[in-house]
């Protein structure tokens, strides 16, 4: 009994299909189901090509990302290597002027001392021809 309603419909469908064959509204169906079947191949291909170019986009914006951490983080290693020079500078420089400090105070001390030794010396030999002086003029009185 399946068998013979599955014969039935079959034949019907094709005695339809004959019908139908040269019909426009067949052919009309047959277009609309290109047309359709068509558009959505060209929906297909442009949701496609946009998912790959967005893709590109996130993948080249990630890589941006990256790099500009990478390059981040060596300017912030740059920075810390020029301020450690700069400071060692800083320090050299200042040690530097620290020990011409104390050589220009050396030398004023030494100086100082010189003057005074100078001084003392001079100051001995005036006192020297003082009493030279005073004895002669003692002895020339005396005598």
């Amino acid at each position: 009994m399946l068998a013979e309603q599955d014969l039935y419909k079959k034949q019907k469908r094709e005695q339809w299909k004959k019908k139908l064959t040269n019909s426009p509204f067949g052919v009309d169906l047959v277009a609309d189901k290109e047309r359709i079947q068509e558009e959505n191949e060209v929906r297909r291909r442009a949701e496609e090509r946009r998912k790959i170019e967005e893709q590109k986009k996130l993948t080249m914006l990630k890589n941006n990302l990256i790099l500009n951490q990478l390059l981040e983080g060596q300017r912030k290693e740059n920075a810390v290597k020029v301020n450690e020079y700069v400071r060692r500078r800083k320090e050299s420089e200042e040690n530097r002027v620290n020990r011409t400090k104390e050589k220009i105070q050396s030398v004023d001390a030494l100086i100082e001392n010189k003057k005074r030794e100078k001084h003392a010396h001079e100051l001995d030999m005036l006192h020297k021809a003082d009493r030279q002086i005073y004895n002669e003029s003692f002895r020339e009185g005396i005598m």
